[in-house]
């Protein structure tokens, strides 16, 4: 009996790994414009699998028996990082606009106005869903939101709108706690915050761009660390010339008949945000909204233990989701004491997360808004927001404005507000002036 469980238990491991993730069903890429050798390496030997997965025999599960408090904490935590992760990747918009930009020299996005898009504009930015959906409208009879007023300006290069693979993980992270301090693949190390997953060798202080590689411990124990990653955990790459951040969704481990894992049958189930299948146009017709939907993120994407050893991935996680502690309070802070008119851009905002965006507000003697403006940090300053950057910024990549020079006569209150990326909010300073 329980060798006939076995093998009904593997048919429907079978059927489920070839299904299509979700509901969604990949009708198949079109390609337009996408002719560059590059682009294709990245496709087949970059982040994205196509390997058929096939499963044996699972371990033992542990599904239903009750949590304790604390192991329910750490459960709740990894499902909100997932989650967060996943409405980023998965959100439907449509383009109202032809939205042509860069992010670095050969590498360009072409979005076509009326076209419905699956997760967040890539970019290297480190912006949020909610920075992002600040530009959409109401949903249309299908549900779907459309974007407008998005340029290249707040998209291109260092841009403060989209988010790329590192950001998007780490914004997701950062929604359950603080212990992280870096936010691109070629940061990421323990001495920032970083936890590895399994008993792999590394120095504290080199990230994984700094030759240290899955072939310096070898298959066995990268494996054994694979086999040890929990939905919310990080896997990143930095070697070979690719860096890649993508988080995990599951984990399903086979075993050979001798109770070693089988590293071409174990699968890890990730999400991604990445280029590869924005560039290549890969798309889906959806049935319930009656058109194709491009896809930017990759969702429930599933990799080998094999693929992962040879793309060179390290596995990681971080504090917060293996210590049950409670979480250090999120807080703002300001450089400067006293204020005037003329030092409303003085000084900078700073945090112990990460800052998705500050406001300056002006409202005159009645309360009433008179101007506002909503910038948006920089990559590399995320704990600290310059408020020079409403005046360096792009100008797309700020919404509203604030002159102080061009309000009539009268007493005023400006208002700066920080906002997090856990969605926090706090008044970073407040304070009259007269003009």
């Amino acid at each position: 009996m329980m060798k006939i469980m076995a093998l009904i238990l593997s048919l429907i491991l079978i059927l489920s790994a070839c299904a299509p993730a979700g509901t969604e069903s990949t009708q198949g890429t079109t390609a337009e414009n996408t002719t560059a050798e590059n682009l294709i390496e990245e496709i087949t030997t970059g982040e994205i699998t196509t390997e058929e997965v096939t499963t044996e025999e699972v371990p033992e599960s542990t599904e239903g028996e009750p949590l304790s408090p604390e192991e329910q904490i750490l459960e709740d935590r990894r499902n909100a990082v997932v989650e967060a992760m996943r409405s980023m990747v998965t959100v439907l918009w449509r383009a109202g606009e032809n939205i042509d930009y860069s992010i670095a020299k050969g590498v360009e996005f072409s979005i076509k106005v009326g076209r419905i898009y699956r997760g967040m504009p890539y970019t290297y930015a480190c912006g949020t869903l909610v920075s992002f959906l600040e530009y959409a409208g109401a949903p249309d009879a299908k549900g779907i939101v459309t974007v407008s007023g998005l340029k290249s300006g707040a998209m291109s290069g260092g841009g403060r709108v989209g988010s790329d693979c590192s950001s998007t993980v780490t914004r997701a992270w950062s929604t359950i706690g603080a212990s992280i301090r870096f936010d691109v693949s070629a940061s990421c190390c323990e001495e920032k915050g970083a936890v590895k997953v399994g008993e792999y060798e590394t120095d504290p202080s080199k990230t994984a761009y700094t030759e240290i590689t899955v072939m310096n411990n070898g298959r066995t124990t990268m494996g054994t660390a694979y086999a040890k990653l929990q939905k919310g955990d990080l896997l990143v790459r930095n070697h070979g010339g690719t860096n890649h951040m993508m988080m995990v969704v599951s984990t399903d481990v086979v075993y050979d008949k001798n109770g070693n894992i089988d590293m071409k049958k174990s699968v890890v189930t990730i999400l991604e945000q990445t280029r590869s299948r924005f560039l290549a146009y890969t798309s889906y017709y959806d049935e319930k909204l009656g058109e194709t939907v491009y896809e930017i993120g990759g969702v429930d994407i599933k990799y080998t233990f094999e693929s992962l050893y040879d793309k060179g991935y390290l596995p990681f996680t971080c504090k917060e989701l293996i210590d049950p502690s409670p979480i250090e309070v999120s807080y703002v802070s300001d450089s400067e004491t006293s204020y005037t008119k003329d030092s409303i851009f003085v000084g900078t905002i700073s945090s112990n997360r990460f800052i998705d965006a500050v406001t300056i507000t002006i409202k005159d003697a009645s309360g009433n808004v008179v101007q506002e403006a909503r910038g948006r940090v920089s990559r590399y300053t995320n704990w600290e927001f310059d408020l020079q950057q409403f005046l360096t910024d792009p100008s797309d990549s700020i919404l509203g404005k604030v002159d102080p020079e061009v309000l009539a006569a009268g007493q005023y209150k400006c208002v700066v507000l920080c906002r997090l990326t856990t969605g926090e909010e706090f008044v970073a300073r407040e304070f009259e002036f007269t003009k």
